[in-house]
């Protein structure tokens, strides 16, 4: 069994959950989860002093899918390739949702994504 990470969420709202047998996972897997970060992420061209950075974001996967609830959690500061994560975060494809006990639950997810800049 993987543990999740929970968010404490208001009422009226779906929840996370606290365990599931199935992560939530990019449809195509993390081969294919790379290949739309290679062709979405563009390095800011604000943070042309910087060379590598890499922002942590973390996000619901909703049990229909959807991505909500997107934050940056970790960063060396610079809000460019924050404001660039989150965009591409917000524009990726539905996920597949997290299952526990057979049924899709919301559970948060966290992404590193790295800048190289070329």
């Amino acid at each position: 069994m993987l543990f999740a990470t929970v968010a404490a969420n208001g009422v009226g709202v779906e929840k996370t959950a606290h365990t599931v047998e199935k992560m939530p996972a990019f449809p195509g897997g993390n081969k294919e989860l790379k290949k739309y970060l290679k062709s979405e992420l563009r390095y800011p061209s604000e943070a042309v002093t910087k060379k590598k950075e890499v922002v942590y974001v973390q996000f619901t996967v909703s049990k229909d899918s959807t991505i909500r609830d997107i934050a940056i959690v970790r960063s060396t500061g610079d809000t460019a390739f924050h404001k660039e994560a989150i965009r591409v975060v917000q524009n990726m494809p539905k996920w597949i949702p997290a299952h526990r006990n057979g049924r899709a639950v919301a559970v948060r997810h966290t992404l590193p994504i790295t800048f190289n800049r070329k």
